[in-house]
């Protein structure tokens, strides 16, 4: 019995160390989503827009025509730049009912460089937020 514990207790510790990695996306898409609330769109959407090298513009296109939330619009950016892919072909692939994780899985992404970069920007939003609070 002692044993089947045991075993039982290994295989739910591997499991959780195995689908956190993979939930990562949503916590960090959950994170930007709520700073975004906190700033006016176009000084969000800016800052974005110079973190990622892309424009206000396209990224507000982007937004409109995925139907997506600025964090989703976020990440799909650095799992396409990180596979190689454009922003078009990873959101298909989301609405298509791919999770992100199984996404960043299949290509073999490294989430720490995203995760990482994730973390700079709410930094800068973070700040942003702040500054504009007083």
């Amino acid at each position: 019995m002692m044993q089947v514990r045991i075993s039982v207790s290994a295989v739910l510790l591997m499991f959780v160390f195995a689908v956190s990695p993979l939930r990562a996306q949503y916590v960090e898409i959950y994170r930007l989503n709520n700073i975004a609330m906190e700033l006016p769109e176009q000084e969000f959407m800016g800052k974005l827009a110079t973190h990622l090298g892309v424009s206000v513009d396209t990224l507000k296109q982007q937004k409109e025509e995925y139907k997506v939330s600025v964090g989703e619009l976020y990440i799909a950016h650095r799992l396409a730049k990180a596979a190689n892919s454009d922003v078009k072909t990873v959101i298909s692939e989301f609405k298509s009912g791919t999770e992100w994780g199984v996404y960043v899985k299949e290509k073999k992404i490294k989430l720490d460089d995203i995760t990482k970069d994730e973390r700079q920007l709410e930094s800068v939003l973070k700040k942003k937020a702040q500054s504009a609070s007083k």
